[in-house]
């Protein structure tokens, strides 16, 4: 099963490096504009989201489990999971506990409210049932969403949501009311 994390904060850094003929430059019915600002483009090595989470080893076995996600690197401290994009790339996935020896930005374990983690898959409904076979929590049942998205809800061990999607039609005229002046 291939899996892509679509992250709009990733698109937006690695956009910064890419070329503007490698970016899509009009999705349906949306624009996205490359930067423009050549004088502060970096090279990203990589863009991944880090949980801190005083439930290191049952997050690391639902993302292995239930996403296929390969361990990269894992300590007492740090947890790397990675899983390879069909593009050739690779998206990664950290967790640290509360007790790690970094800055003191990086002690509150997360609560599950205001992130979260999108899963993209060719096959959302495969996936929706196999975790439902395995007891994985289930926040919101499969359905069809208008905006272009077959998906449903999970949590992972440590409350942050995670939300499965498969790209579909968007229903026509969908976006219309949320166009941004000028596109």
């Amino acid at each position: 099963m291939k899996i892509i994390i679509f992250n709009l904060l990733a698109l937006l850094i690695l956009s910064c490096d890419t070329p503007s003929h490698v970016l899509p430059q009009k999705a349906e019915n949306k624009t996205i504009i490359p930067s423009t600002n050549k004088q502060n483009k970096m090279k990203v090595q990589d863009v991944f989201v880090l949980i801190c989470t005083d439930k290191m080893s049952e997050c690391r076995d639902y993302y292995v489990t239930n996403f296929g996600f390969e361990l990269s690197f894992e300590s007492t401290i740090y947890t790397q999971l990675t899983i390879p994009s069909e593009n050739g790339g690779a998206f990664s996935l950290a967790l640290m506990p509360p007790d790690n020896p970094f800055t003191a930005e990086f002690k509150d374990v997360f609560n599950g409210k205001g992130a979260y983690v999108t899963i993209q898959v060719e096959h959302a409904d495969t996936l929706y049932k196999r975790l439902k076979e395995s007891g994985a929590p289930i926040i919101t049942d499969i359905y069809d969403a208008p905006w272009g998205q077959r998906h449903f809800v999970t949590k992972d061990p440590n409350g942050t949501i995670v939300d499965v999607v498969q790209s579909i039609d968007v229903v026509d005229g969908y976006y219309d009311k949320y166009q941004v002046k000028g596109n």
